[in-house]
């Protein structure tokens, strides 16, 4: 079965749809070039909420190094705390709200840098329904597609079968 026929109704980017083109489901999953374009697929298809943030937190690992704020860093620790079921989703919120404050802040102050990009990151990967989008603006890591595909790849490829 073709990938496209499968996602259509969770209305793919333009970008996506073209790259996609004749692929299939499996071929799609191991192909994929971009780890936020299988994040936003999993959080449609209705994959494991904690998979996802799993997948999340260890894309955002890779910036901790940049993240200036303790708030940050602990947004992330929950996150992966929260994919390994070490923490509820309580938990898992109040570590978001606090590192919201600081994303919220930087781009406030619309200090649009490295850190900047980090902090909103770390927010992305506490918050339950966000995406780490921004990983694509940060060059020089672990491709976030060979995270993604670590920690859900199989999971994804059987919930879209099932669609």
């Amino acid at each position: 079965m073709k990938a496209i026929e499968t996602i259509k109704e969770y209305n793919p980017c333009y970008s996506s749809v073209e790259w996609l083109g004749s692929r299939t489901i499996e071929e799609m999953v191991n192909e994929c070039h971009r780890g936020d374009w299988l994040l936003w697929l999993g959080q449609r298809a209705g994959l494991d909420i904690r998979k996802l943030t799993l997948a999340k937190g260890l894309c955002a690992q890779q910036v901790e190094h940049l993240m200036e704020d303790q708030r940050s860093k602990d947004a992330v620790y929950a996150a992966i705390a929260f994919g390994k079921g070490e923490i509820d989703e309580v938990e898992l919120e109040e570590a978001a709200a606090k590192s919201f404050t600081i994303a919220n802040r930087v781009y406030a102050d619309r200090i649009h840098n490295i850190a900047c990009v980090a902090a909103c990151v770390a927010f992305a990967a506490a918050r339950v329904g966000a995406c780490v989008d921004a990983l694509s603006k940060i060059n020089g890591l672990k491709s976030s597609v060979d995270i993604c595909r670590e920690v859900f790849g199989k999971e994804l490829i059987e919930l879209l079968k099932t669609k």
